[in-house]
């Protein structure tokens, strides 16, 4: 289990993949950063708000391991794609 280290809504500084769809965003553009580690290893991910919403939905504390593009195969994404803007 991954232990949080920083969670915010930031202005990107340069071009970043979105880990639930494997969606690229431009610079500049407004996307969750989620920075934690696990086992000594730190790393940082980067949502979409669609992607953010859907997460939060259907966390689970007992996952261990979450895969790229893994939101796009939940029925609440395209729900969620309706009715969200893409960024933040």
């Amino acid at each position: 289990m991954a232990d949080l280290l920083k969670d915010k809504i930031v202005k990107t500084r340069k071009d970043h993949t979105c880990w639930g769809c494997a969606e690229k965003f431009e610079k500049g553009t407004y996307l969750r950063s989620v920075t934690a580690v696990d086992g000594g290893d730190i790393s940082t991910s980067y949502w979409c708000r669609i992607c953010d919403v859907t997460y939060q939905e259907h966390a689970d504390p007992n996952d261990d391991g979450i895969t790229l593009g893994f939101c796009l195969e939940l029925d609440s994404w395209h729900d969620n794609a309706r009715l969200l803007p893409r960024t933040y």
